[in-house]
This record gives structure tokens, C-alpha cells and sequence, in this order.
């Protein structure tokens, strides 16, 4: 299925298939390849509060540009993510997948989630809404992550221990 008119269609269902290959990395821990999905210049956002619109003048659960999510994940593939020892078990389901905004250079897609993780014999189960600004790519994918926001369910509830990615 296609949106949009003229030539500036939008594939839906690449879109998707996008969406649910990042899942998969991120279920595998295969964080470098995961990594390699997104733009050079990168916002990697989880607001406390949805209303944010703002993270500089607002606490985040995480508010990272290339650098530190680069940091983040060399820390979680190494032996010092001591939170991950021994490391979650991960699977996620992508849902509801919209188109919010399309414009040459970029697409604005929403969709939910449901994260459930296991780690020392307890589950937990994560939810929420996830808005990825996609731009065009070149070199084998059909897009780049510019943004991604993770709209927790529960952001603004304690969190005990979020040491993955989401």
C-alpha cells in the first residue's frame, strides 16, 4: 500500500518492514547494526513527560545525539553494563503504524509497541508509542533514522532498571 500523491509516494509496507527490522536487532542485541540504521546527525529521545517539547529544559530518561548513543551501545556490547549482567531477554511487537507527516527529504511515522523483557526469572512488559523521522538512504536501506522518541506508557511511573535500548 502507497500514500501520497504524485511522485512523492510512501511505501507503508517498507515502512513497516523497516520498523520491524529494527525490532529485531534490538530483541538480538545487535547493537552496532542497530546503531548503523540511523542518520549521522541523530536524536535517540525518551521524555518523561509526553507533553515535552523541550528536552533542554526537562529531565529525560534519555536525550542522546550520535556520540553518546554510541557510548551507550559500546557500553551495553561490553562486560560493564553491569545492570545487564546477565543480559534481558527481549521481544517486541510493532504496531499501528502511521504516516504523520511526508515530505521529500523525510517521513514522520508513528506506531506502538509492547516490549516484553525478561531478566533473573521476572518479566516485565514495556509499552508505548515510538515517532521515528525516516529520511531517504542510499546504500542498501530504504531509510535512516533521524529521530526516534519513545513515548513510555509509564514514563513518569518509577523505572527500575532501564539499561537496553528501546
Amino acid at each position: 500500500m502507497t500514500l501520497g500523491d504524485g511522485d512523492g509516494r510512501v511505501d507503508i509496507e517498507a515502512i513497516r518492514q523497516f520498523l520491524y527490522h529494527e525490532a529485531h536487532l534490538l530483541d538480538s542485541w545487535q547493537l552496532e547494526e542497530w546503531l548503523a540504521l540511523f542518520a549521522d546527525e541523530l536524536t535517540y529521545w525518551i521524555p518523561v513527560r509526553h507533553a515535552c517539547t523541550d528536552p533542554d529544559l526537562e529531565v529525560q530518561h534519555a536525550y542522546d545525539d550520535r556520540q553518546r548513543l554510541g557510548e551507550r551501545v559500546e557500553r551495553l556490547g561490553g562486560r560493564h553494563a553491569f545492570a545487564q549482567q546477565p543480559r534481558s531477554r527481549l521481544s517486541r511487537i510493532i504496531a499501528n503504524v502511521s504516516v504523520l507527516e511526508h515530505r521529500a527529504d523525510d517521513i514522520v511515522v508513528r506506531s506502538t509497541f509492547l516490549l516484553s523483557e525478561l531478566r533473573r526469572g521476572v518479566t516485565d512488559q514495556w509499552a508505548g508509542t515510538l515517532v521515528h523521522r525516516l529520511r531517504p538512504a542510499a546504500e542498501g536501506q530504504p531509510y535512516r533514522i533521524a529521530t526516534k522518541k519513545v513515548l513510555l506508557l509509564a514514563s513518569e511511573e518509577p523505572i527500575d532498571n532501564l539499561t537496553f535500548l528501546l
